[in-house]
């Protein structure tokens, strides 16, 4: 797979608006489905000012979460929601979003950091 496809691959894992995973193993279990953005092209444009159609999927993800549709439909009364900003950036090993994907699946619990003891306990 080149570059260019596997960048691709990698930014249709990410939502467009939050910039985090557009299916999580909890959306998985609910059979939620990520949503294309061309589809909710108008509402988009209409609650957050971004116009989706000029979007290139080289640089842009397709696909935002379920999160984000709620937050669509039902924005909070002050200010506007978080949103992640796409920034013109080249593909290969510099990558931003496809580092983000490769830290998010590699998954687990971070590992512990180990305390250092001395042998000798302190008596009080």
């Amino acid at each position: 797979m080149s570059d260019v496809q596997q960048h691709i691959k990698n930014l249709s894992k990410l939502c467009r608006f939050c910039g985090g995973f557009v299916q999580t193993n909890k959306d998985k279990v609910k059979q939620f489905k990520p949503l294309k953005c061309s589809q909710y092209a108008n509402k988009i444009k209409q609650v957050w000012q971004i116009d989706v159609e000029k979007d290139r999927p080289y640089l842009h993800p397709t696909s935002f979460c379920h999160r984000c549709r709620l937050k669509l439909y039902r924005p909070p009364k002050f200010g506007s929601p978080a949103r992640a900003s796409w920034y013109t950036h080249w593909y290969g090993e510099t990558c931003t979003p496809c580092q983000k994907v490769e830290s998010l699946t590699k998954g687990g619990r971070p590992a512990k950091k180990k305390i250092f003891r001395s042998a000798k306990k302190l008596e009080c």
